[in-house]
């Protein structure tokens, strides 16, 4: 019952370490084992194509033999043999024999082959580095590394698959989902420019409706000078109306009443009135 407690630490780090594989790949190949674990004491077989193409600072398909190990450090995918020194712990599994090479589309290729033992070490995912002997070459062509995932039970295995699916359940999620956020950015694009379309033919209609009612209706005057009009029209006719009526209660001079007090002029006016 321990022992399956302890796989969940050592899967974990096979997981994690997943990601930066392809990181430290780089532009080299590796090899691709047709499994996706082994059980200690079964036998690992490999064939995996490589570019073998000329890379300063690598060896020659043809030159050797090359020698594969098991490097320390469960995980450990940025480890490759640095000649000319072999890291200490570092286990021997085999010759790694090439062949080639063959050439297709103007390019050069090879084969690399490897085969052996799985032996009984800690659950957990290994890379596989190479070197030739003396170690002086730690890539062959581009052929730079391998790595291999070896459980103890089939507990272990069948664990590990359940998790292979479930990351690739994951994986395609995550694909989906940059797929739906991209096209909700274009669709969030498209449609801030409909409404910048939307607003700009807004605006134009307005401008044209305000322009033809300016031309149809006649040009009115402005309120203030309106008002003044009519104010000028009332005083006028204010004024004529006073004017008539003081002048219809105007006083009798000074003459007119020194006329009416005369006598000779009321005597004649009294002959006037007898007559």
């Amino acid at each position: 019952m321990r022992s399956r407690w302890l796989v969940a630490p050592t899967l974990a780090i096979t997981i994690t370490c997943l990601s930066s594989a392809a990181a430290h790949a780089g532009g080299w190949d590796s090899l691709r084992f047709p499994r996706d674990h082994y059980l200690v004491g079964q036998v690992a077989d490999v064939r995996s194509e490589f570019f073998a193409g000329e890379l300063e600072g690598t060896g020659a398909i043809t030159s050797g033999p090359y020698f594969a190990f098991l490097l320390p450090g469960r995980g450990s995918f940025s480890a490759m043999i640095e000649p000319p020194t072999i890291p200490k712990g570092s286990i021997p599994v085999g010759p790694l024999q090439t062949e080639g090479p063959i050439v297709r589309d103007g390019y050069r290729y090879a084969i690399a082959s490897l085969t052996f033992t799985v032996p009984d070490i800690p659950s957990g995912r290994y890379t596989i580095g190479f070197c030739d002997d003396p170690c002086v070459h730690s890539t062959v062509g581009w052929l730079g590394f391998g790595w291999i995932t070896i459980v103890h039970t089939p507990y272990e295995a069948a664990l590990l698959d359940r998790i292979d699916r479930q990351r690739t359940i994951r994986w395609r999620l995550k694909n989906e989902a940059r797929k739906a956020i991209r096209a909700a950015d274009a669709l969030q694009l498209t449609l801030g420019r409909t409404q910048a379309t939307v607003h700009t033919a807004r605006l134009a209609a307005r401008s044209s409706s305000e322009g033809a009612i300016a031309a149809s209706d006649p040009i009115q005057p402005e309120r203030g000078a309106s008002s003044v009009v009519w104010l000028a029209v009332l005083a006028t006719i204010l004024g004529v109306t006073v004017g008539v009526s003081i002048g219809r209660k105007r006083p009798r001079t000074k003459v007119e009443a020194g006329r009416a007090e005369d006598p000779v002029v009321a005597h004649r006016a009294r002959e006037r009135e007898h007559a």
